[in-house]
């Protein structure tokens, strides 16, 4: 499972993290090149084991909070074009003299406002945060941020959101305990439409029998068109870690067993991305089918019990693939899939067929792309967003994809943008948003944002 350990190299490093309130510049990666950047090299923000910050953000009683749906009357003013794209830094707070928020993700609810959430500190409290803003020139705060987790045992890094059907959204986590070898698990919170909480404390993922291992990492969290949402992660398999995906009823309540897209007694998996559309469920990973392998991208689509797997989403000879991600669109159920080898971002299209369709990026050959993501922003259209150059001059590019073939891409922004951390993107309705992570020096990490529609 070298390949395997190779990408979960930082994670599995994490008590060896720095005993101080600030990141460490180099492991946040300030020096990383475009050919090892990827969402493995999470490096949990270097965030001390000296958590102990009382939760403040579980007095409100939302319990009872409406979480229907709002978005029948559209009045919004039409967004700017990616020229002229809305731009701000989400969660700043100038009273914060060392700001660190990194891990960024986002979600458009179904009023149209944006959620965004990272892993961060606030004064001595570490954790992760979210924040619900209007998409407007003033980023108009609906609820400022505050604190998800209640829980402020060990660390908990890499937030991942999705907005419910009918109203809210969920914010899922990773968690370290620190505390042995049983020390993982995957969390997640319910939130309402103004970032009022539903659940009173952290939701705990568990797919396994009470008596075996209780570890499960590496969250990500899709909401289904119709209702409900799917958690992805991994657990303890038979040879080294599997992916798995729990589907999750708006309540909360689980909706039926776990999903094991493929349990092998040899090698390993790892950083699934999972999406939903009205019929079908996918998830992709990064996956290493024996000891020595080199790694791939791997994909399986579920519609019903009829399952289409793909392990070789991305793969090359000698070289291991990172940085798996998928987006689907909702109404056709075409999915866009992929991730990096060897420098290069490779996506390709699911059309619903048994194979997929290769659909490089508006890049030449020779130009080194790293950390994808991607979004459905419409009908079979999607949007992708990615870092190209290195050091204090990386591009965030964003390129759409209709009916199958790229635009031009676009440079967004240019800067000292960290390239270990992985760009978010969401979109709704024709709204696009992309933030991405920036270091302003002495270990001080902010997120910065363009909003455009399209």
């Amino acid at each position: 499972m070298k390949a395997m350990y190779k990408s979960m190299r930082m994670p599995l490093a994490i008590s060896t993290l720095l005993v101080s309130l600030a990141i460490s510049t180099a492991a946040c990666g300030d020096t990383a090149s475009a050919d090892t950047a990827s969402d493995t090299d999470i490096a949990d923000t270097n965030i001390a084991d000296t958590d102990t910050a009382p939760d403040t953000a579980d007095t409100d009683t939302a319990d009872t909070a409406d979480t229907t749906d709002t978005a029948d009357t559209d009045t919004r003013a039409p967004l700017p074009s990616i020229a002229s794209a809305l731009r701000w830094s989400p969660g700043d707070d100038p009273a914060e003299l060392t700001p660190v928020l990194v891990q960024p993700a986002l979600a458009f609810g179904t009023d149209h406002r944006l959620l965004v959430a990272w892993t961060g500190k606030r004064g001595d409290t570490l954790g992760i945060f979210a924040g619900l803003w209007e998409v407007d020139d003033a980023h108009t705060a609906v609820a400022t941020p505050r604190l998800v987790n209640t829980d402020a045992t060990g660390l908990r890094n890499e937030p991942s959101a999705c907005a419910l059907a009918h109203g809210g959204y969920v914010i899922a986590w990773s968690v370290d305990l620190q505390n042995g070898t049983d020390n993982l698990r995957v969390a997640f919170r319910r939130f309402d439409a103004t970032l009022a909480p539903l659940d009173p404390a952290d939701v705990l993922v568990r797919t396994t029998a009470p008596e075996a291992s209780p570890n499960h990492w590496l969250a990500r969290v899709a909401c289904g068109p119709e209702g409900g949402f799917a958690v992805a992660g991994v657990r303890p398999g038979t040879a080294g870690f599997e992916v798995f995906v729990q589907r999750f009823d708006d309540d909360g309540s689980l909706d039926g067993p776990p999903f094991i897209p493929i349990a092998r007694t040899v090698g390993g998996q790892a950083f699934p991305h999972v999406g939903l559309s009205t019929e079908a469920l996918f998830v992709a990973w990064e996956d290493t089918a024996k000891a020595d392998a080199d790694t791939t991208i791997a994909a399986t689509r579920k519609v019903g019990e009829t399952l289409t797997h793909w392990p070789n989403v991305v793969a090359a000879r000698g070289s291991d693939a990172v940085a798996a991600f998928v987006a689907v669109d909702p109404a056709s159920g075409h999915a866009l899939l992929g991730g990096q080898v060897g420098g290069r971002v490779q996506p390709s299209l699911d059309l619903g067929a048994a194979e997929l369709i290769p659909t490089p990026l508006p890049e030449s050959a020779q130009t080194a792309t790293t950390s994808a993501a991607a979004a459905a922003y419409a009908a079979s259209r999607f949007g992708v967003v990615w870092f190209r150059g290195s050091g204090n001059a990386v591009d965030v590019r964003y390129a759409r994809l209709v009916d199958g073939t790229f635009s031009e891409a676009t440079t967004v922004a240019t800067g000292k943008f960290q390239m270990a951390y992985r760009p978010a993107i969401a979109a709704r309705d024709g709204a696009v948003a992309l933030a991405w992570v920036e270091s302003l020096g002495g270990g001080a990490y902010i997120l910065k944002s363009a909003i455009f529609g399209e």
